[in-house]
């Protein structure tokens, strides 16, 4: 590959590199990924050209490494593929299809009706972006409750107050004070943007998630937002009984498993008392030992020390 890129001496950049990622727990057999690497290759306009695989399953997501000669064999002359990133997924959703996968989001869905590989409008993208930086920030909260030992406010939300919440939109009896009333129980209370949103506040706090976030199936997508005020009305704030009425339940984050305080604790000055268990000595390291020498030499300094202070009563 390197000779026949050296042909073009014009060719700064001869190797197109991309990668394909499945999605956590797939697991494709070689001639599965052999086969979806070589479509993407022909896709792009690269099937007489050189090209190197490289399969790894050394992280979350199998994947394969594509590593393209852009300089043809023969005729030495470059491509550079136009709108490759178009071409990728709408070939990616064809191989999701054709060797069924679950379908990622892209700038390609697919469609089942016409069996075809359709182009996402621009609403339907900014649909998949929300839902991605919701995905991540879901990801990101959990890791705060399974590390820190810390419930994060999306998880609590999600809770107990998420499935009543949703039982009682489900009623025909339902108004905007029932759910203030619903919320306050909880220790949560509904707050409206200006430009149409719903985000949940803890009382007490200043913490605050997207209701489309925590009530996915109410609040989340303007079919489902559009159902929610047909249903209530027009949106008011909670009246003065509902403000005052006190929480029986608050959300309040648990403590860290250890007080980051303690570090700078661990490292104060103290006074340890040497290994020899006869000097002692103001020390920040971890070890107890005041004799700079180990092993031999150590008992060796301390020895010397009792037979000193033997002759000096013996005197």
């Amino acid at each position: 590959m390197r000779g026949v890129a050296n042909e073009n001496a014009r060719v700064k950049d001869p190797v197109y590199h991309y990668q394909l990622c499945w999605q956590p727990g797939e697991r494709p057999t070689q001639r599965q990924w052999e086969s979806a690497a070589k479509k993407t290759i022909q896709q792009l306009g690269f099937d007489e050209h050189q090209y190197i695989l490289g399969a790894h399953s050394d992280t979350e997501h199998f994947h394969v490494h594509v590593m393209v000669n852009r300089v043809h064999p023969e005729t030495y002359r470059a491509h550079y593929p136009q709108f490759s990133k178009r071409s990728l997924d709408k070939t990616l959703r064809e191989i999701e299809a054709e060797q069924g996968w679950k379908h990622s989001h892209g700038l390609y869905r697919w469609d089942e009706r016409t069996r075809q590989a359709v182009r996402n409008t621009p609403e339907q993208m900014r649909e998949l972006r929300d839902y991605s930086v919701e995905s991540r920030a879901s990801r990101r909260a959990g890791k705060l409750q399974e590390y820190a030992d810390t419930e994060s406010l999306e998880v609590y939300v999600k809770g107990a107050p998420a499935d009543h919440v949703h039982d009682l939109l489900q009623g025909n009896k339902a108004t905007w004070q029932h759910l203030h009333s619903l919320l306050r129980h909880y220790g949560l209370e509904l707050e409206k943007s200006d430009k149409g949103g719903y985000t949940v506040h803890a009382i007490g706090t200043e913490l605050r998630v997207r209701a489309s976030k925590v009530f996915r199936n109410d609040f989340a997508g303007k079919a489902n937002r559009a159902r929610v005020a047909g249903k209530l009305g027009l949106y008011t704030p909670p009246e003065d009984p509902i403000l005052t009425h006190e929480p029986r339940v608050e959300y309040r984050p648990r403590s860290l498993k250890r007080d980051p305080r303690d570090r700078k604790r661990g490292s104060s000055v103290r006074l340890n008392v040497c290994s020899c268990g006869r000097h002692t000595k103001h020390t920040k390291n971890k070890s107890r030992s005041c004799c700079r020498s180990s092993g031999k030499m150590a008992e060796k300094r301390c020895g010397a020390s009792e037979r000193n202070k033997a002759r000096g009563e013996s005197r």
